[in-house]
């Protein structure tokens, strides 16, 4: 504690210094700051002042004792440290621990690499050996494939249609064209084969050979027949001595007889069957000379009588039982249907028969499905 102009300073044990008049000592107060209750106590004498000597060595038992002072105060770090990075080392330490240096070979140590132990075994997958990954399986899209097929069997039905178009030639073979593409489209869509790809790739070359043909026939073909037909009665395909009406007679006549054999009703003969006979009608008298045609006409003209008058006598022995034979209309309407059955069957058979361009048409359509189907599948059955 400090006197100061009649007041004393007291310091607190929280170390908050406060202010107390002179008067105040010996009697109790509380701090303001942490509440603790204190006595004030005069401050002590100040110390007499030191004599004033002519001391030489005063100054160097001052330094000593500052300096004692200081390493009171400043401790110094005395620990071993390493020779090699200086890093502090334990008591006793031989190595250190930061760069690796012995303190006893004077050397830095380097660590050895460790050797791995043998690998486990495991039991369980030498138990179930791994299956080979088929390289082969689709990796992509099963409706990428089919879109994909789409595209590519479409532009060879374009290619099919627009050879035809401009040559006048119906290239059958063609429809192998669509097969291959659908089938290689599906491959490269699905990325990889597949039956069902290739079952796919075969359903989408038989509807594009279908309509390729349709096209093929109703804008080609059908146009070419009846150019044909119109021609041929003309006088621009007659030669001098050629008779038209004997032409379109004998190509009449040769048109009835392929529709005989196609087994279409002559009465009432679908388009497409009389389209086909036409052709080839047209096709046989267009070989033949004048001289040939008339011979045919004359010859069908005999046969025509000759049939007319046999027809004639057959009535007349046949007129007595007429009224038995109309006894049984049941049985004759029932006879008539299934035989017009049986007609139709077989006029669907021809014309698609014929629609398909004929036996080479029908071989041409089994391998462009082949061809779709090895494409796509990777398999040839």
């Amino acid at each position: 504690m400090a006197e100061a102009a009649g007041h004393i300073s007291v310091l607190c044990g929280c170390g908050k210094k406060l202010k107390a008049p002179a008067s105040a000592v010996g009697r109790k107060a509380k701090c303001p700051s942490c509440g603790n209750v204190l006595t004030i106590e005069a401050p002590p004498p100040p110390p007499p002042a030191a004599p004033e000597e002519d001391d030489p060595f005063g100054a160097l038992y001052d330094l000593a004792e500052a300096e004692k002072k200081a390493a009171v105060t400043n401790q110094v770090d005395d620990s071993p440290r390493c020779p090699k990075c200086g890093t502090s080392m334990g008591s006793g330490a031989v190595l250190c621990v930061n760069c690796g240096y012995d303190l006893r070979s004077k050397s830095k140590v380097t660590a050895k690499p460790v050797q791995a132990g043998k690998p486990i075994l495991d039991l369980e997958s030498a138990k179930t050996p791994k299956k080979n990954k088929d390289k082969m399986a689709p990796q992509g899209s099963f409706m990428a494939g089919l879109g994909l097929s789409v595209a590519l069997g479409a532009v060879g039905g374009l290619i099919w249609f627009l050879v035809t178009w401009f040559t006048d030639w119906d290239f059958v073979f063609l429809s192998v064209l669509i097969g291959a593409l659908a089938g290689a489209g599906m491959k490269m869509g699905q990325k990889g084969f597949s039956k069902l790809g290739g079952w796919a790739a075969m359903g989408v070359t038989f509807a594009i050979v279908f309509l390729a043909r349709s096209a093929v026939v109703v804008a080609v073909l059908v146009p070419m027949i009846r150019h044909s037909a119109s021609t041929l009665g003309g006088s621009s395909v007659s030669a001098d001595d050629d008779d038209p009406d004997d032409r379109e007679q004998v190509v009449d006549h040769y048109a009835d007889q392929e529709l005989k054999n196609m087994g279409a009703n002559l009465d009432h003969p679908s388009e497409a069957q009389e389209k086909a006979a036409m052709v080839v009608a047209v096709a046989k008298v267009k070989k033949m000379t004048p001289a040939q045609i008339k011979a045919e006409v004359e010859r069908e003209d005999a046969a025509d009588e000759a049939a007319n008058n046999a027809a004639e006598k057959t009535m007349e022995a046949t007129g007595a039982n007429t009224n038995s034979n109309s006894q049984s209309p049941s049985n004759a309407s029932s006879g008539s249907a299934g035989g017009k059955a049986v007609v139709a069957t077989l006029g669907l058979v021809v014309i698609l028969w014929a629609f398909l361009g004929g036996w080479f048409g029908i071989i041409c359509m089994v391998a462009a499905l082949a061809a779709a189907y090895k494409g796509a599948s990777g398999v040839t059955s």
